[in-house]
């Protein structure tokens, strides 16, 4: 993760923290869930998790579902530029593999 003011942040020290936070106000983290889909209703997003399961040292799918309904969805990956026009293209010209990050 680049901060313009801060330089290079470790995501796993991010992520604990904002957990920590979380977790001081009240919120309950569930653990091993594979986002499906993600649906907005008009008031809220739903989205569909199967629960992971570990068979011989890894995680897989189960066939168990739950539906966990959010007000904020957040996502984020990396894709090729093959999948989307230039126009969603950012890049952090300090990032020393220059590669691309699509917003969605």
């Amino acid at each position: 993760m680049y901060h313009a003011t801060d330089g290079y942040i470790n995501p796993a020290d991010v992520t604990m923290a904002m957990a920590k936070g979380a977790r001081q106000r009240g919120v309950e983290i569930v653990r091993r869930l594979q986002a499906d889909s993600f649906e907005w209703t008009g008031t809220h997003w739903e989205v569909t998790c199967s629960k992971m399961i570990e068979k011989r040292g890894n995680l897989i799918a189960s066939d168990e579902q739950v539906v966990i309904t959010a007000e904020h969805v957040v996502t984020a990956s990396r894709q090729s530029r093959a999948a989307h026009g230039e126009d969603a293209r950012h890049q952090d010209p300090s990032d020393p593999c220059g590669a691309p990050v699509y917003c969605h």
